[in-house]
């Protein structure tokens, strides 16, 4: 009877292990895509817990450019994939206005880690550099200079491709430390808009450090 006891137990704890990865096969399985952009179609907080799972799902506030302080929804909080969702509906958390994604920043090194598990459907990731962001545009752009509130966000596609889309992007160097102080860095700075294929730009060739994509029904 102790054998029967100890086979049934261990039988207990096969089942329990294999419901549990298939669970978390199932979980991994609904995530519904790796493009930023498909999140859109999400239509509340409630299928969005349903589709990450409660754990990774949290409220948190943020600040806009303009200092204005308002309520959204995370996943993955704290992590290099983290997803900020800001809902039409704040109150019923209903209907997605919009996703960004940020590069992860290292406090203690000073850089950026633009290793998330995200990307668009437009072809542009974090960590893609401003000479590729030419070619997937197709053309030189506009950005603000770093250094202040709208730092590197780019403010005209040219025509481009890009600019058909509800896109907002943002660029930044990696590692602050080494090139905080390059000459093409400073050349860069403050409120004035620089062209892409400006030489200091060329030889800087920063990295998109941010990314969101709006719902389209409100407009870019």
């Amino acid at each position: 009877m102790k054998h029967i006891g100890i086979a049934f137990c261990a039988l207990l704890l096969l089942t329990a292990c294999n419901n549990k990865k298939d669970k978390e096969s199932a979980k991994e399985k609904a995530v519904p895509t790796e493009f930023i952009d498909s999140l859109l179609t999400i239509k509340d907080e409630k299928q969005l817990i349903e589709i990450f799972g409660d754990e990774f799902i949290t409220t948190d506030s943020v600040y806009d450019t303009e200092g204005n302080r308002s309520e959204v929804t995370l996943i993955y909080p704290g992590t290099v994939n983290q997803v900020e969702v800001v809902w039409k509906n704040p109150r019923k958390k209903s209907g997605i206005s919009k996703v960004t994604i940020h590069a992860f920043f290292d406090e203690q090194n000073e850089v950026y880690l633009p290793n998330s598990r995200w990307k668009t459907s437009y072809g542009v990731t974090l960590g893609t550099s401003l000479k590729e962001l030419e070619r997937i545009n197709g053309t030189p752009f506009i950005f603000f200079g770093f250094g202040w509130d709208y730092g590197g966000i780019i403010s005209e596609y040219n025509t481009g491709k890009l600019g058909q889309y509800p896109l907002q992007l943002q660029l930044g160097i990696i590692d602050i430390k080494k090139q905080g102080n390059d000459p093409d860095y400073e050349m860069l700075m403050g409120d004035n808009e620089f062209n892409s294929d400006d030489p200091e730009a060329q030889r800087l060739n920063p990295i998109v450090i941010s990314i969101s994509v709006n719902n389209s029904e409100n407009g870019k």
